[in-house]
């Protein structure tokens, strides 16, 4: 699978709206930021403002039909636990930022894995309740564990991008718009 295909494989409209979540993104990662008053060097901003252009715009993008037939095809049932598992994202920030809380850096990627490998076990018509209630359980784990100062933003679109986006239905697949 091509990323690039998602892109082909959708509308100008799916587009136009995937683009402005992710700009959506970088704002209010700036302004969390910003409030919290963080003194990151100017490349620290750079990867940290394009990991919320990546996730905003990819909690959007996952929910749209051309990601639903990519990435979690009924057929390959395996292919969303790998998606999840190579969001190193958590690992990426506590590189970029040492003083970031690594254990719920951690315990957040543990959670988005385990999540998606949690949703293989109900039913179809259950799978977006178990997403959503899983998102916000480990939101108040996470948050409990960790400091996410400057990074608010963070763990609730990590969550809604892996596993919050199997709450729309594989159904909408066969939507074209």
């Amino acid at each position: 699978m091509k990323l690039r295909s998602l892109a082909y494989d959708s509308n100008a409209l799916q587009r136009r709206v995937t683009l402005y979540a992710a700009i959506v993104g970088v704002v209010l990662a700036s302004i969390c930021a910003g409030l919290a008053g963080v003194t990151w060097a100017g490349w620290q901003w750079a990867i940290i403002l394009f990991i919320a252009f990546d996730l905003v715009g990819g909690v959007v993008a996952m929910c749209l039909p051309p990601a639903i037939r990519k990435i979690r095809p009924p057929e390959e049932p395996l292919r969303p636990l790998a998606f999840t598992a190579f969001h190193l994202h958590p690992f990426v920030i506590g590189l970029v930022l040492p003083e970031a809380d690594q254990s719920a850096m951690l315990v957040l990627y543990a959670a988005a894995v385990l999540g998606v490998a949690a949703l293989m076990l109900p039913a179809p018509q259950y799978q977006g309740a178990v997403a959503l209630i899983w998102c916000a359980a480990t939101l108040c784990v996470v948050w409990l564990v960790g400091d996410f100062e400057g990074l608010e933003w963070f763990a609730p679109a990590y969550l809604l991008k892996l596993v919050g986006s199997h709450s729309v239905s594989t159904m909408a697949a066969r939507s074209s718009g």
